[in-house]
């Protein structure tokens, strides 16, 4: 290729190179070594039809990205294509759509967040799970799935005052054969990680840590070699993406953290955070009056000084 062609082009990232960015101290306007956070922006990939205007989570499987709606959305998972084009549906017969937040996977299933809580009075939260051979690559379908009802082991008082506790819950991903809840705490604006093993009676989120995410967190995946985990979130409206690197199994916070703030998507309500088969991480956002509802990726301005 020209290197005129490639001069201050977008190019594509894998998330390996995003982790070797995002593993230097946080970034600001100024220069950290050779990079700067100037040089990392969201790059729009696709637009979701007004049927996803609303999406929440993501997964990549088997070709597809796969998401849903939230609350009060019909309980639909939706395989999209690299296009935005819906490939596929699954009806979800036996759930119902009462705050969904976040959709995760281990090898045999999907998992789906039922745990938004912005009042902080449900006492039924939960989490259904969906096994992938119900995932077609194309046309409608419809499953059933098993679900698991979960409490908060420190939560005692479920008359709280709405936005302003530390039981919301919008990011959920599976690792080591547990599942790990992200929550959002509207005052402090801390995440707070819990862990639980999936018990189709009910069972109980273990608090296992906390972090200052400076924001309010609303989605989480985990690269597939388990190395890379990343944290989507907003603060007055204005999104970023925590990256976790050389954690502990199951501890992300005990490793290295840098953040991205993503200042030119003001106004976007970014929802879900996904790395893909081909490690790449794209974000979405749900529709808002100066965004459409969309996939953006994450990217590196390759300027001169880099031929």
């Amino acid at each position: 290729m020209n290197k005129n062609s490639i001069s201050h082009q977008w190019v594509l990232l894998p998330v390996l190179f995003v982790g070797l960015v995002f593993s230097l101290p946080v970034f600001s306007q100024t220069e950290v070594g050779n990079e700067s956070q100037d040089q990392i922006k969201p790059v729009s990939l696709f637009s979701f039809s007004d049927e996803l205007k609303e999406n929440s989570g993501m997964v990549y499987y088997n070709g597809l990205l796969w998401t849903l709606n939230d609350s009060g959305g019909e309980p639909i998972l939706y395989g999209v294509d690299d296009k935005g084009v819906v490939q596929a549906r699954v009806l979800i017969e036996n759930a119902t759509n009462v705050d969904w937040e976040d959709i995760a996977q281990d090898e045999r299933y999907l998992y789906v967040a039922d745990t938004g809580n912005n009042a902080g009075n449900r006492q039924n939260l939960g989490i259904y799970r969906i096994q992938k051979t119900h995932l077609p690559s194309h046309g409608d379908k419809k499953a059933s799935a098993e679900f698991m009802g979960y409490t908060y082991e420190d939560q005692t008082d479920f008359n709280l005052v709405s936005h302003g506790h530390p039981y919301d819950c919008e990011a959920l991903v599976s690792m080591n054969d547990s599942l790990y809840l992200f929550t959002k705490d509207w005052q402090s604006e801390k995440t707070a990680q819990y862990v639980l093993h999936f018990n189709p009676k009910k069972s109980v989120a273990r608090k296992r840590g906390e972090f200052e995410a400076g924001g309010l967190i609303t989605g989480v995946d985990i690269s597939p070699d388990g190395k890379i985990l990343a944290l989507s979130g907003y603060a007055q409206m204005k999104p970023f993406v925590w990256i976790f690197r050389d954690f502990n199994p199951g501890k992300p916070f005990s490793g290295n953290s840098s953040r991205v703030d993503l200042d030119m998507l003001f106004m976007s309500q970014t929802e879900g955070i996904t790395i893909s088969d081909d490690e790449r991480i794209l974000i979405s956002c749900e529709q808002t009056p100066v965004f459409s509802a969309q996939v953006f990726e994450l990217a590196r301005k390759i300027a001169k000084s880099d031929e």
